[in-house]
């Protein structure tokens, strides 16, 4: 998962506009909202926060059926669907971690 956010950020960023750098940033926003409101639920531990965070999560699930549906002709097995919610939580973590990190990345051998 790391040369996916290594590549982009050594190869495109630099040669993007303005314009496209914010809307790139504006659509990475949407991936953390069900973690972040997970944090909120916890924090204020509030009806409203975890309906919040349940809305948002159920959102990710719909939107991720739907591209499945779209993209690969299949959905997820219902059996699956209980890892949806982890993913959701995890990767923004996951992904906040590798862009901290050092950006090298071992590509066929080599190190970029």
């Amino acid at each position: 998962m790391r040369r996916w956010f290594i590549f982009p950020r050594q190869a495109m960023l630099p040669y993007l506009r303005m314009q496209e750098r914010a809307l790139l940033s504006l659509g990475s926003v949407g991936g953390t909202i069900p973690a972040l409101l997970l944090v909120l639920a916890l924090l204020k531990r509030r009806r409203s926060a975890l309906g919040a965070y349940l809305l948002a999560l159920a959102l990710a699930i719909g939107v991720q059926v739907r591209l499945e549906r779209i993209y690969l002709g299949s959905v997820t097995p219902p059996r699956r669907w209980v890892l949806l919610p982890l993913v959701a939580i995890l990767t923004p973590a996951h992904i906040l971690a590798l862009l901290t990190a050092r950006p090298i990345v071992e590509w066929r051998g080599q190190r970029l």
